[in-house]
């Protein structure tokens, strides 16, 4: 099975999955525990390494991009939750 999912290209990270990357790398930073920087992160990106003086930028864009969807996606969750309860 593994061997199916193997590829011999290299991995692309869209920008949503490089933002649940960068993301995670910050929670484990905050515990302190061994991760890989953004500039790592940033290098496995469909678009390529950003230059290292837009690393950070890149990466906070990127992080305000998906906590913006996963803030969306818990309102969404939550009115449906609440249509489901007044049924």
């Amino acid at each position: 099975m593994a061997a199916a999912l193997a590829s011999s290209s290299p991995t692309h990270l869209n920008a949503l999955d490089a933002g649940l990357c960068l993301l995670g790398a910050e929670v484990l930073r905050r515990l302190n525990l061994p991760c890989p920087s953004d500039a790592e992160i940033l290098s496995y990106s469909a678009h390529g390494a950003p230059l290292p003086e837009h690393v950070a930028q890149e990466s906070q864009h990127l992080r305000e991009r998906i906590t913006a969807y996963l803030v969306d996606g818990m309102y969404v969750a939550g009115q449906r939750r609440q249509h489901a309860r007044r049924r």
